[in-house]
């Protein structure tokens, strides 16, 4: 039986903490502090890893079942989920203002005074 939204909402923490599964790896963990926790549980290079997919209710179920489909498409194209989102991170922080800042003040500089580099 699939995971439902009621089910979820439904669901207390208890002294341990335990999942609900929703099915093809993915289940939320229902943590002793009453935090919800969307996980995928998959084999990457014969290595079992676990994929954060994000926390309820922010990630809804649907959503979810979204980045459940997305993570199995990278892993049917041999790309670890995991990998993926650290790479794609990255990508992003060297696209940040500051480091395009950075770079461009590097560049410009060269033939500044130092007063004005300084400045």
């Amino acid at each position: 039986m699939k995971l439902t939204d009621t089910q979820i909402k439904n669901a207390k923490p208890r002294s341990k903490q335990y999942k609900l599964t929703y099915g093809q790896g993915m289940y939320l963990l229902i943590k002793t502090n009453g935090s919800k926790l969307w996980r995928l549980e998959y084999s990457f290079n014969k290595k079992r890893n676990t994929h954060a997919i994000g926390s309820y209710p922010s990630i809804k179920l649907k959503d979810a079942r979204k980045r459940l489909a997305e993570a199995k498409e990278l892993l049917a194209h041999d790309i670890d989920p995991n990998s993926h989102r650290k790479e794609k991170k990255d990508i992003d922080k060297n696209g940040s203002f500051e480091a395009i800042a950075i770079t461009w003040l590097e560049e410009k500089s060269s033939d500044w005074a130092k007063v004005t580099k300084d400045r």
